[in-house]
């Protein structure tokens, strides 16, 4: 395979690919007057701010022990007797780490978090407007979702799901190689299509969630199958 993103359940990935230890996480050590300083600027590098290794893959159990760490050192409590304007800036920190986790922990968003810092930013309208993913793709996408619309039965959706799983590990271990190769148009392109597959995810999420299921001979609401 690819990476090591194929070899393992998505479940256990938490939505992330394993890739670099707890050691990784650690190789480059930020100063915490500099994550302060990172945290000021208009544009943060949130693998610098988490003192993680620039990389797509990342063991999401690490990842979250590590920002765990930070915020404990970040927590204004810890600065009660400090002037002011102290606590407000581990306050802002705070604040940047708690952001930064939440994009490094999704893929697709520590995906476009990395072409940003390339350079070369994935934006919604060049996502949404066909440019980038083919037409084939965004037909699959349709039909994908009209296929979550009309599920008769949990069934479905579970079978739905397992396939769109394997799509997702597929596009984030080609993404792994792609940013690993230096391949920024490939990376654009799989970011994007990662994006939907993601979306699918949380749209399966959602009809189980609401657990009504369309009768497909009486197209009337059936009771949670």
């Amino acid at each position: 395979p690819d990476s090591l993103a194929a070899m393992l359940p998505l479940r256990q990935l938490g939505r992330g690919v394993r890739g670099p230890t707890r050691q990784h996480l650690a190789r480059h050590t930020v100063p915490m007057s500099r994550m302060a300083r990172l945290a000021s600027t208009g544009t943060v590098d949130y693998f610098a701010l988490l003192r993680c290794e620039r990389r797509f893959d990342m063991d999401p159990d690490a990842l979250h022990q590590q920002y765990k760490k930070l915020m404990v050192d970040a927590h204004p409590d810890k600065l009660a007797s400090k002037p002011e304007q102290e606590r407000l800036a581990s306050e802002r920190l705070a604040s940047e780490i708690s952001h930064a986790y939440t994009v490094l922990s999704d893929p697709a968003s520590r995906a476009k978090h990395m072409l940003e810092l390339h350079g070369a930013p994935l934006t919604e309208e060049a996502a949404a407007d066909g440019s980038i993913i083919d037409s084939a793709f965004l037909m699959h996408v349709m039909e994908v979702r009209e296929t979550i619309e009309d599920a008769a039965a949990k069934a479905e959706l579970d079978s739905l799901r397992a396939e769109n799983d394997a799509e997702m590990r597929s596009l984030m271990s080609k993404l792994s190689r792609a940013f690993m190769d230096g391949h920024l148009d490939a990376a654009i392109r799989l970011t994007a299509q990662l994006q939907y597959v993601q979306r699918i995810d949380t749209e399966i999420d959602h009809k189980l969630h609401d657990g009504v299921f369309v009768c497909p001979l009486s197209n009337q609401p059936a009771s949670h199958v």
